[in-house]
């Protein structure tokens, strides 16, 4: 939820869109989600509340809260089918945030993975 409030937006929606179309750069297609897996998430998602308000309450979160719970619960709803081996994340590190279909890094991507790999 942390850094779903990173991404600088002007709604929700613009938030969503962000997060989605970095989502799709990086499977190197045009992903969706499944609206019948958001509603059930969106309506069982009391402890990511919870998490929400106690993180904003420590100063950790950078936009509302519950919109940034809504936002992150939206994501596990991404339909995503894996084709061949090289879809998964498994050699992420390897490839150094670059697409196995696009070979070119994403900067949503690319920073973050730089300072896990580092980690």
């Amino acid at each position: 939820m942390v850094t779903t409030s990173f991404v600088q937006a002007a709604d929700s929606a613009d938030r969503w869109r962000k997060i989605l179309d970095s989502q799709s750069a990086f499977a190197g297609r045009s992903l969706s989600i499944s609206e019948e897996i958001n509603a059930s998430e969106q309506q069982t998602n009391s402890h990511n509340k919870a998490i929400a308000w106690l993180l904003y309450s420590a100063g950790s979160l950078f936009c509302d809260p519950m919109e940034a719970c809504a936002v992150y619960t939206k994501q596990c709803s991404t339909m995503l089918k894996y084709h061949r081996p090289d879809d998964h994340g498994r050699d992420a590190g390897r490839r150094r945030g670059q697409s196995p279909h696009r070979r070119k890094g994403h900067d949503g991507v690319q920073r973050p993975l730089r300072v896990w790999l580092k980690w």
